[in-house]
Formats: structure tokens, C-alpha cells, sequence
């Protein structure tokens, strides 16, 4: 069969099926041409649902043949089934319908009534003299429909191609801007580079790369007006009072620019302002006292002394120690002498400085000693200040950590990099910073803990919805953690950052829509399956394609990495399971036993269970390690979507598009529960990795969240605009990932209080 093949789809009456088989004789030389191939039901295998069989191919098909006779008018099959999904597809735009009249019939309000029927002038067949001349008319007049529907393809591919080239142009584009906004020489050699080989205009690269700067621009205009008013509030007054703090969140809100964003143009200015800050304090904080015990000690020492002590305040002549390297370096020795840190140099040099002022206004500045006397109580005040300085800071970090982690917990990556840099300003100590850590995450650890426990419902809210350019979310994944995201998107796999919602990369290779993606349990590999009959292993990390697996002779549906990442296991519409080594991509067995389509699998957490569900209605068992079949579990009534194993290997899910998802005993193929809450088709399930839930999603628009402890249901998550196709819980549990015909991911975070 070419593969650009139209495919024909024959409705017709059993009674009618000579007429059929003389027509499809005629159509041979647009078979041999590639022009059509064709499917009638007389196709399906013994053994095989003929239901599901004809209900697949007649979606599938471009155009479809309605044979008309008064049988075909009088079947209930043709006429409830055929005729209505046939005349719904045509009216979508989907397939083109062509009523043949085979037999002369009233067919006066048949819904395809409207339509342009062969032969010509709606002749029945059987009413010409020779009949050859009326197949002739209508083969014609399919490989007039058939070229059309060809050509239209053609131009619909080269559209898709030339938007591809475009959209691979921008995202280059938009992957230099990311860095700081501007496209160096040897980026530019890039860009030119890449616009030959797309095959695009000058114009076309000058558009793209104009639009990309456009939002840039904009954005770094309103991140260049956040950053004047912190300046102005900072050079207002520092610390910053609760009022403030509240304000500048509006403010960023009200221009618009992320909460990381403003993080990265506040620290260097709070450091610098808190480094000031804490400075002038010890400076405030040590003068009076100094000047103080200087006056005191000096009174002990002298005869004579003046009248007014706040003289020696005026008066700033130190002669003995004047020059200022003199006093660096005598303020550096004491320093180091009496291993304070490097902060307390200029202290140091302003109690010299006391000392020496004071001594002279006593007319003894030649007596060292008790100059000497007067700068140790002085060094005594300074270790005293800056204890209770650094006391100061540690409070001041522990608010900040508590306030971070009330938002943001189990911090992200982006948080413990603003936390260490804060730290890094401050001059805390690691031991310190790791005590108050302690202090505030072991509650709210244990909180977390009790929030996780089987018999309360979690707290779920959607954060993040990702919706640039995407199609129908066929398949999402997520790492460990919650912060990387991976959608299926057409023939494309998106990856963003979660927290910041940033398309990362974007890997292409298939040529076919992407239908399955999962991830290795140490976030490095990724693996995709597409309706082009191959998977890809891909580093994560990198983007780059490790290896391409061929052997399906038909749509990969679903695939697998097992948890130890040695063995990838893939399911096919050819109905069979394959297994292969991910070190070497080798083919190293194939599982057979299913009847339709292998529609999901799931392995267990032990490489010992695969379980896959598929479109004979049924949930197959197998033992890899001996590769035998070790249960049939039957009871759906519909398609089954989607299956998961419970960490423990010992309870299986399986969703079916009746709305049904079922909860198995895995090693009795016991039935446990039957939860009924979705409405319609449910596609796909998961379960967390405590065990202790299973996550749902469906044609009802609903993430819902059940408690397999108990059966019940916890929550049901509204938020999507279409059916959901694909859902996923990080290995954390904090995070769930959800993929639809809404053409949007959306993430939800669980919500924890201290």
C-alpha cells in the first residue's frame, strides 16, 4: 500500500456484495496506481470483533462508497451505524461520502440526499445497458475525488512543512534571545545557517526574528521599570516593612514580569543595601560605646581631664597613627590577632582612630599602653556587636526561609539558588544555615507527611497551564520532582520548566503524530512512540536522539521504560508487545495474546509484571521473567485506555472508555472496585507513588482523585476546557500533569500549610 494512499471504505449490503466485488474490480488499476487502497468487511479476520473492526477503518477512511439498493436502505447496520458516523465524518470536513446507486430505490430524504452521486444523473448501475460503462463512470469519477484529496495532502503537507521550517526558525531565535536578548556573530552564523537549510526568505527570518524581539522588548522595559522602583524604595528606607514588601508583589503583578524575574533584579540590590545596612549599625552600635570606655579608661589614667567629655567627639587630629596605611595596617594586625573577620577591619580603624583622638585630648598620646588599653575594650565591643550582628542575620534569614517554604516547598531549584545567595550576602556560616533548615523543615516535613496520610483528602491546585502553540496532548511525563514537564505535541515533544513555564527544547524527528512519551526514573532518558510505526530514546538533558527502534508494522501506541531503565517495552496496533534492550536497542522478545489494538502497558516498580490493556476489552498479566501470559482479566465493555501497577506490584488500574475504572487484585486477577464517577470515556490513569491514590482523567474534562484505600473519591479538579488524554503524578508526589484536547498541559501542586 503507498503510503500517500487515499483510503476507500465500502458501505454496503451483504446481499449487494456481487455489485461490490465487480466495482472493486474496476477500481484495481487506482489500487495498482497507489491511488487508493480499500477495506470492507469481508477483511476481518476470523476471530477478530468485526465491530470494532469496521468502526476503526470506517474513522480512518478519506472517502467512503455508500452502495445504495433497498437492502442497504432497509439494514439497521448500514443505516444507524454506518450512514450517521459516515455522514458526520463528511459534514466535519473529515471524509468525503459518495452515494453509488447500485439498485434503483426511493431514497427521497436520505441523509446524503444532497450529495453528488455516481454514476452520473444517479443512474442505478443495474438499470444500464452495459454495465461495464457505469462501473467505468464511477471509477472515474472516485479517481476525479481521489487526485483531488491527494493534491490537497500534498499542499497540506508542504503548508505543515513550510510552518514547521518556520517554527523551528523561531524557536532557534527565541532560544538565542533567552540568554540576554541579543543575537551575537557567531549566533547570527547560526541563524543563517538554519535559514538555508529550512529553505526560508530573508523576509522570512527578518518577520520571525522581529516578532520574537517584540515581546523581549517589552518584557525587559517592564523589568527595567520594576527595577527603578525597587532602587527608589531601597534608597527610601531599608529594612523593608511587611507594607512595602506587600506593595512591590502588586507591583509586579501589575507589569507583569514572574516572581523569579524580579528575585534576579532585587538580590544584587537588597545585598548590596543589606551589607550597608547592617554595616551602619555596627558603626552606630560600637562608636558610643568606645568612646565611652575610651573616656573612662583615660580617666583612671590622668590627672587632668576636661570639662566636657563630648570635646573629645569634636576633635578628629589623631596624629600618632595619621596616616591612613599606618592605620590600615595597625587595624589589620589587631584583626587578625584577634581572628575576627574581614567585616570588622573598618570598626577596627575607627576604634584606633577613638583611641588616639581621645588619648590626645589627655595629652598622652605617647603612652602606648594605654592607648593599646583603650583599643582592646574597644576590640571587646566589636566582638560583642558583631555576635549580636550576626545573631541579627540568622533571625533574618530563618523569617525569609519560613516565608519561602510557606509558597514554595520542597523549594525548587530557583529557590535554593536565591536562598544561597542570600546566605552568601548575609556572611552565614553553612552549619549555621543547615540548623535553621532543620529547625523549619522537620515540622514541615512531618506536616507534609500528614497531609500525604491515607485517610485525608490533599489539596490540589492548578498553577501552571502551558498552552504556546500546542495541539491535542496526546501523552505527558514529568521527572521525579515535578519541575521538568514533557507534552506530545503533533509530530513534536515539548519539554518546559514548570516553575517558570519555559519551553526548554523542542525535539522533533518523528514523522508521524507523537502518541506515547515516558521518562526513566533518573530523569535521563526519554522515550516517545509515534502512529509513524517507530519509538525514539532520547537524552533528556540534551535533547539529543541516543537511537531510533523499528520492528512495529503498525502505530506505536504505547511504550515504557522499565524503573531500572535497562529494558523498554512498546505496544503496537499490530497487537503485539515487544521488548527490547535500551543499552543497544535490541529486540529481545515479543508477546503475543491480544485480539485488537495494545492500547497501554504498565510495568512494576520489580521488572517482574507488565500488565497491558488493549482494544479486545480485555487486561493481560505476563511474567517477564518467563515472558508467559498469567492472567486474562475481563469485565470492560469498552476499549481499555489505560492501565498502572501500585508500586508494590500488587494492585493493577485499568480505565476503559465505558467510564469504568477497575481496580484488580494482581496477583488473583481478583475484581476490588469498580469506580463509576467519570462520565464517559475515562483515558487514562495513574498512581502515586505512595501507593496510597489513583489519579483519573477523562472525557468529562475532570482530574479526579481517588483514595484506593478506600474507593472513595477524594477530589475532582475542574479546569480543563476538553477531554483529557493523558495524566501523570511525579515520583515526589507532589505534582500532577495533565494533557488534553484543549490543546493545553496543565501542572497542580499540592498545597501544604506550616
Amino acid at each position: 500500500m503507498a503510503e500517500n494512499s487515499v483510503k476507500l471504505f465500502f458501505s454496503y449490503s451483504h446481499k449487494d456484495e456481487e455489485l461490490r466485488d465487480e466495482l472493486a474490480n474496476h477500481l484495481s488499476i487506482l489500487k495498482q496506481q497507489g491511488v487508493i487502497s480499500s477495506w470492507h468487511d469481508r477483511k476481518v479476520l476470523p476471530g477478530a470483533e468485526w465491530d470494532s473492526q469496521i468502526n476503526e477503518n470506517l474513522l480512518a477512511a478519506d472517502i467512503i462508497l455508500l452502495l445504495i439498493s433497498a437492502d442497504f436502505i432497509a439494514s439497521d447496520y448500514c443505516w444507524d451505524v454506518e450512514v450517521k458516523t459516515a455522514m458526520k465524518r463528511h459534514n466535519e470536513g473529515n471524509a468525503c461520502v459518495i452515494p453509488v446507486i447500485l439498485r434503483k430505490v426511493d431514497w427521497t430524504g436520505a441523509p446524503f440526499g444532497k450529495l453528488q452521486f455516481l454514476p452520473k444523473n444517479a443512474q442505478p448501475v443495474t438499470s444500464w445497458q452495459i454495465r461495464d460503462e457505469a462501473f467505468d463512470n464511477i471509477a472515474q469519477g472516485i479517481r476525479r475525488v481521489a487526485e483531488t484529496l491527494i493534491i490537497q495532502r500534498q499542499q497540506q503537507l508542504a503548508q505543515q512543512q513550510v510552518a514547521r521550517n518556520l517554527n523551528r526558525y523561531k524557536a532557534k531565535v527565541e532560544e538565542i534571545l533567552s540568554v540576554d536578548g541579543t543575537i551575537s556573530l557567531p549566533s547570527r552564523d547560526t541563524l543563517n545557517e538554519l535559514r538555508e537549510e529550512l529553505g526560508l526568505t530573508n523576509e522570512q527570518a527578518k518577520d520571525i526574528e522581529q516578532r520574537a524581539f517584540e515581546p523581549y522588548v517589552i518584557y525587559q522595559q517592564k523589568l527595567r521599570k520594576y527595577e527603578e522602583t525597587f532602587k527608589k524604595v531601597i534608597e527610601s528606607e531599608y529594612p523593608l516593612n511587611s507594607r512595602i514588601e506587600r506593595d512591590l508583589e502588586l507591583r509586579q503583578r501589575d507589569l507583569g514580569i514572574k516572581p523569579e524575574d524580579a528575585k534576579r533584579i532585587e538580590l544584587p540590590i537588597r545585598s548590596q543595601a543589606e551589607s550597608k545596612y547592617y554595616q551602619t549599625k555596627l558603626q552606630v552600635n560600637i562608636q558610643e560605646p568606645v568612646e565611652a570606655s575610651a573616656a573612662e579608661t583615660l580617666s583612671n589614667n590622668a590627672n587632668n581631664k576636661p570639662q566636657n567629655y563630648h570635646q573629645v567627639k569634636e576633635s578628629n587630629t589623631a596624629q600618632s597613627l595619621e596616616e591612613t596605611s599606618e592605620l590600615e595596617a595597625a587595624a589589620n594586625n589587631l584583626r587578625l590577632a584577634n581572628k575576627l573577620n574581614i567585616e570588622s577591619k573598618n570598626l577596627l580603624q575607627n576604634v584606633l582612630k577613638v583611641a588616639n583622638n581621645v588619648s590626645d585630648q589627655w595629652g598622652i598620646s605617647s603612652d602606648k599602653n594605654i592607648v593599646t588599653d583603650i583599643a582592646q575594650k574597644g576590640i571587646s565591643q566589636i566582638k560583642e556587636a558583631l555576635e549580636k550582628s550576626y545573631q541579627e542575620k540568622l533571625q533574618r534569614y530563618q523569617q525569609e526561609l519560613g516565608i519561602v517554604f510557606r509558597i514554595d516547598y520542597p523549594p525548587s531549584e530557583l529557590t535554593n539558588s536565591n536562598l544561597k545567595k542570600t546566605q552568601k550576602s548575609l556572611g552565614l556560616a553553612d552549619q549555621d544555615v543547615e540548623l535553621i533548615k532543620q529547625h523549619i523543615t522537620l515540622p514541615k516535613y512531618k506536616n507534609y507527611q500528614i497531609n500525604l496520610s491515607i485517610d485525608k483528602p490533599l489539596n490540589w491546585q492548578s498553577q501552571i497551564a502551558l498552552t504556546a502553540n500546542l495541539g491535542d496532548i496526546k501523552a505527558v511525563a514529568t521527572n521525579s520532582l515535578g519541575t521538568i514537564v514533557i507534552n506530545s505535541d503533533g509530530q513534536k515533544i515539548n519539554i518546559w520548566e514548570v516553575i517558570s513555564g519555559e519551553l526548554l527544547r523542542t525535539l522533533t524527528g518523528h514523522t508521524d503524530i507523537v502518541t506515547t512519551i515516558d521518562l526513566s526514573a533518573d530523569n535521563q532518558l526519554l522515550v516517545s512512540g509515534s502512529a509513524d510505526r517507530t519509538f525514539k530514546l532520547w537524552h533528556l538533558s540534551t535533547g539529543k536522539l541516543i537511537r531510533t527502534f523499528n520492528g512495529h508494522s503498525d502505530w506505536v501506541t504505547t511504550v515504557v521504560i522499565s524503573k531500572d531503565g535497562k529494558m523498554i517495552a512498546s505496544g503496537s496496533a499490530d497487537q503485539t508487545i515487544r521488548l527490547w534492550y535500551s543499552s543497544n536497542g535490541n529486540l529481545f522478545h515479543t508477546l503475543k495474546g491480544h485480539t485488537g489494538f495494545v492500547r497501554t502497558i504498565a510495568i512494576s516498580n520489580d521488572s517482574q509484571l507488565l500488565a497491558s490493556g488493549s482494544n479486545d476489552r480485555t487486561v493481560k498479566i505476563w511474567n517477564l521473567a518467563t515472558r508467559q501470559l498469567l492472567k486474562t482479566l475481563e469485565g470492560h465493555t469498552g476499549f481499555v485506555r489505560s492501565v498502572a501497577i501500585s508500586p508494590d506490584g500488587k494492585t493493577i488500574a485499568s480505565a476503559g472508555e465505558e467510564g469504568h475504572i477497575k481496580i484488580w487484585d494482581a496477583l488473583t486477577g481478583e475484581l476490588k472496585a469498580n469506580l463509576t464517577e467519570h462520565i464517559g470515556n475515562v483515558a487514562s490513569v495513574a498512581i502515586t507513588a505512595d501507593g496510597n491514590r489513583l489519579i483519573s482523567g477523562g472525557d468529562d474534562k475532570t482530574l479526579k482523585v481517588w483514595s484506593l484505600v478506600t474507593g472513595q473519591l477524594e477530589n475532582s479538579l475542574e479546569g480543563h476546557i476538553g477531554r483529557i488524554l493523558s495524566v501523570r503524578s511525579s515520583l515526589d508526589g507532589y505534582t500532577l500533569v495533565s494533557g488534553g484536547q484543549d490543546k493545553s498541559v496543565r501542572i497542580w501542586s499540592l498545597k501544604i500549610g506550616l
